[in-house]
């Protein structure tokens, strides 16, 4: 387990785009990583919500995102998506299921589950379908 802490000046709501002034709470997020030398890899996070000041602005609160490792309401690390994303594409369900489980994944996989987020991701947008087929 490696433990990380953010810090720095606060990220801007994500709806909004104002940047926060105040704290709400710190909190623990456990994020699952790639396995390194055969070993589970697991980044417990300290971070913080803010409040969101703005009378306009809907969302009350929200947690910082560290660049490059978290996204929002994900519990796996962008790499380790990424590389569980890839043995879906190349070896499908169950057999991807039963590769990752020899390569020490610390997350329960779902090969349906990933299969179809990575079908979502890879959708082409209407506006493109449109366009590919003459529509304005």
């Amino acid at each position: 387990m490696v433990d990380a802490a953010c810090c720095g000046p606060p990220g801007p709501c994500p709806l909004c785009q104002h940047p926060a002034a105040r704290v709400h709470i710190r909190s623990w997020r456990h994020i699952a990583g790639l396995p390194a030398s055969g070993r589970q890899m697991v980044v417990r996070l300290r971070v913080r919500r803010f409040f969101c000041d703005q009378s306009q602005c809907r969302r009350q609160t929200y947690v910082e995102q560290v660049a490059g490792l978290t996204e929002p309401r994900r519990r796996t690390s962008m790499a380790a998506q990424s590389a569980m994303r890839s043995v879906a594409v190349e070896l499908g369900g169950r057999p991807g299921q039963r590769n990752s489980q020899d390569q020490v994944w610390n997350v329960e996989w779902d090969g349906s589950w990933l299969l179809n987020d990575t079908a979502q991701d890879a959708a082409p947008s209407e506006s493109w379908v449109a366009s590919a087929l003459g529509c304005p």
